[in-house]
């Protein structure tokens, strides 16, 4: 019974944990990301939106970083990437603009934004001091946009935590 119960976990969760000598690394979604290692608890939500989060602190909501499927961001009638870039160059060509509006004033206000990119993928990215979001649209998924959050990580944190995708 034990070995059925681990076989279904490991069926229904769409993360998986690896642990090794150069620290953590978090299949999520069929993509690599590389948390810092150690975290005091990780926990599943099960939500619509498929929560994965990373905690490194005792005290409730500090230090954690969180990944997460957004299906359904308001992206205002465009693509996911076509948003994001007008969220970016400030246009409103084509999409909605009170979806980028309340998008920017909800990421962009007070925080770095820019593109990583490798090429093959982009990377839309929102830091600030207390919170960075980071938007990934993956390519060979259902999920429209990956969300990796952080309320503590850095700029180069995060580029590390993406270090397979950019540099």
């Amino acid at each position: 019974m034990r070995y059925i119960s681990i076989l279904l976990v490991t069926l229904v969760i769409p993360a998986f944990a690896f642990a090794n000598d150069n620290g953590l690394r978090v299949v999520y979604k069929h993509y690599d990301f590389y948390p810092p290692a150690n975290p005091v608890a990780v926990g599943f939500l099960g939500s619509d939106n498929n929560t994965l989060i990373f905690k490194y602190s005792p005290d409730a909501g500090d230090n954690i970083v969180g990944f997460s499927t957004e299906d359904e961001l308001n992206t205002g009638g465009c693509d996911p990437e076509a948003f994001f870039t007008n969220v970016l160059n400030k246009n409103n060509a084509n999409c909605d603009e009170l979806s980028l509006k309340t998008f920017r004033h909800v990421f962009a206000k007070d925080r770095e934004t820019g593109i990583w990119s490798n090429g093959e993928y982009k990377f839309y990215y929102f830091l600030g001091k207390k919170h960075s979001t980071v938007f990934f649209i993956p390519n060979n998924i259902a999920a429209k946009i990956i969300k990796v959050d952080s309320n503590f990580l850095t700029k180069n944190e995060m580029k590390s935590l993406l270090r397979d995708y950019v540099q």
